[in-house]
């Protein structure tokens, strides 16, 4: 079998036969692989090289980027979990313009506005850091069957007056790196259709997805947690031109 590598193969580790009857058995190998790639011979010419690569349920011909890929370092995506999510639904009336001895107030449209916070726990798993961009960061809620893209914002975490942190989450203007366990919070904010008025109103559930794109890393952070429908304080009850509505975390779904 070696004589089918190019220059260097995989160091077999393990060989065991594997019954599957009383007369038929297969063979089981376990390779060695940290000294990938590797360069194998076509069968149908020696002359000719290639480096396959398992693709889903077939094998084909790797491309250069994924060669390089495989030579830079692995970053890993770090662990992470909701500890706290809450949404507010804000519906207002369109008020005329007013001029009382108080102040002078225009008019404005009718509106509806979804805004909410969160809070995330991170943790890299092994030596290094992650890395998250601003611009790969997105939120969106799911209300009946509408899907809402919401902005996310972590600015409250900024504090530009402090030294960053050796070992912990230190947010940036552009980006958040991880070098050590700690807490992530940001805001969420969307001016929604009107209509989706009826939706909100009719549902006691909402879906919260969360995706945070990690630099070098094959996949992003994924999140979801259910948020449920909370009594409203007095002040908030719905009136003639103000309405609202408030969902906080009820469970978590696993990351995926």
């Amino acid at each position: 079998m070696e004589g089918q590598f190019d220059q260097i193969p995989p160091d077999l580790i393990r060989h065991q036969v594997v019954y599957v009857d009383t007369s038929e058995y297969v063979h089981a190998f376990a390779f060695n692989t940290e000294r990938a790639p590797y360069v194998v011979k076509r069968a149908s010419d020696d002359a000719q090289l290639d480096v396959p690569i398992r693709v889903g349920t077939r094998t084909r011909s790797a491309h250069r980027h994924e060669l390089v890929n495989m030579l830079l370092p692995a970053v890993r995506v770090p662990s992470a979990e909701i500890r706290a999510a809450s949404l507010h639904v804000a519906w207002r009336a369109a008020a005329p313009a007013s001029d009382t001895a108080q102040a002078q107030q225009p008019s404005s449209p009718e509106s509806l506005s979804v805004s909410g916070s969160i809070e995330l726990f991170v943790e890299v798993l092994g030596p290094g850091h992650a890395t998250l961009p601003r611009h790969g960061m997105s939120a969106a809620v799911r209300i009946g069957s509408e899907t809402v893209s919401l902005t996310l914002n972590y600015s409250g975490m900024i504090d530009d007056s402090k030294p960053e942190s050796q070992f912990g989450v230190n947010a940036r203007h552009d980006t958040i790196v991880v070098t050590g366990p700690g807490a992530i919070q940001g805001n969420l904010y969307r001016v929604s259709p009107i209509e989706l008025r009826s939706t909100v109103d009719a549902t006691e559930s909402v879906e919260l997805d969360l995706k945070f794109d990690v630099v070098g890393a094959a996949y992003p952070i994924r999140l979801s947690t259910s948020l449920g429908s909370h009594p409203l304080k007095d002040w908030q009850m719905p009136q003639d031109d103000v309405y609202f509505k408030h969902f906080v975390r009820t469970a978590a779904i696993e990351p995926h």
